[in-house]
């Protein structure tokens, strides 16, 4: 399967901004049923966060101890299910093994 780039989202929500993250729900789902990839860069510190946004494909980036907001130190919980874990900050290391995972799906 090849891999083609359509596009690329990069959100930054700010935690009580709930009506935007359901209209970023919203707009994410409707352009990958029209057939786009859709690539979403957030903190989802809880098991209940991560299901707001039902991924074909998780990369946990696994590479510092804590963030810098202290209320999501205490909230995270670390993911139980991801397809491909970054344990260091390499992009070019991680970057070809994570495409070659996805290009497995």
């Amino acid at each position: 399967m090849k891999l083609e780039k359509k596009l690329m989202i990069g959100i930054f929500l700010k935690r009580e901004e709930k009506d935007k993250q359901k209209e970023w729900q919203i707009l994410l789902l409707s352009l990958k049923e029209e057939g786009n990839f859709v690539v979403a860069d957030f903190v989802c510190p809880t098991p209940e966060a991560r299901a707001l946004f039902p991924a074909d494909f998780v990369i946990w980036v696994d590479t510092i101890k804590e963030g810098r907001f202290d209320d999501t130190n205490k909230m995270f919980v670390k993911p139980d299910k991801f397809n491909f874990q970054v344990t260091s900050q390499d992009a070019v290391l991680w970057a070809p093994k994570i495409l070659l995972e996805i290009e497995k799906k």
